[in-house]
């Protein structure tokens, strides 16, 4: 076809396969922001649960220095108590 109505045949060809490569690329897009959402979804559960795993070991942990330190002072008492039988048994004899 030549004249006008040939190029307005290429024309409209032309934007239909534009259209169509447009429409591919939106679907891949759609796949893509929708694994990006995921990927949102998942790395922020990830960070607010290992934020809460971090604070919820540190807080352990801080229990575990109060422990070794009340079981610290409980060795320092029973060794003075230790100490103070020891002295009363050995001028008792």
């Amino acid at each position: 076809m030549g004249g006008l109505a040939g190029d307005a045949d290429e024309r409209a060809d032309a934007a239909r396969e534009a259209r169509r490569l447009i429409a591919a690329a939106r679907d891949d897009l759609a796949a893509v922001r929708h694994r990006a959402r995921g990927l949102a979804d998942q790395t922020a559960w990830r960070c607010r649960a290992a934020d809460r795993f971090r604070d919820a070991l540190a807080a352990w942990i801080a229990q575990l220095d109060d422990s070794d330190t009340a079981l610290s002072q409980w060795d320092g008492e029973l060794a003075d108590l230790q100490w103070r039988l020891h002295t009363i048994a050995d001028g008792a004899g």
